[in-house]
């Protein structure tokens, strides 16, 4: 569970940081990191389910099961076009490019499937299911989270050395300790 949670930090920080500026330059970030995180969340569940089908009908019986991970991304890469149309037509969402919503939640979507696959949670329907929701679903959240922290440290006064991407690292990393220690509670 903490390497998921550990994945979704990572992921919403290189959203942040890396993709929605350059796909979508002179716009605020929460505006396209949103709809972006909401679309890959959408997303999710169909593409593991997808994946899940082709690796136990086609890729096992074949012998072929090292294609998975190629089958994942390819499976994202269908189905968040879709869930990024559905996105588009919210109201709010309209001033998002659709080209840099449809290439977000394509690689979003596509990281999170592989990463499921990865960590060995697609392994029967129901399984894809509740771990590609769950992992929708904590994406979406954590972005959401991202959004609205951002927001107050631009209220407040931050010493120029912790400015800009500094204090967002800083925040990711007490993100990651709180859910490193919920994990840990959570075991036992």
């Amino acid at each position: 569970m903490t390497d998921l949670a550990t994945l979704l930090i990572g992921l919403a920080l290189a959203n942040y940081f890396l993709l929605v500026p350059r796909l979508a330059p002179g716009r605020p970030k929460e505006a396209t990191a949103l709809p972006a995180a909401l679309a890959t969340a959408l997303a999710l569940a169909p593409a593991a389910v997808l994946c899940w089908g082709t690796g136990t009908l086609l890729l096992t019986p074949l012998g072929l099961p090292d294609l998975a991970s190629l089958v994942a991304v390819g499976a994202a890469f269908l189905v968040a076009p879709v869930a990024a149309r559905l996105v588009l037509r919210l109201p709010g969402a309209g001033t998002v490019p659709p080209s840099a919503l449809m290439a977000l939640s394509g690689v979003n979507t596509s990281l999170l499937a592989a990463a499921l696959l990865a960590m060995g949670r697609l392994g029967t329907l129901t399984a894809s299911l509740a771990w590609s929701l769950l992992a929708g679903t904590g994406f979406l959240a954590v972005t959401v989270l991202f959004a609205g922290l951002r927001e107050r440290l631009e209220a407040e006064e931050i010493p120029a050395a912790l400015r800009g991407p500094a204090i967002a690292l800083v925040t990711a990393g007490f993100f990651a300790l709180a859910l490193g220690g919920v994990g840990t509670v959570i075991r036992g």
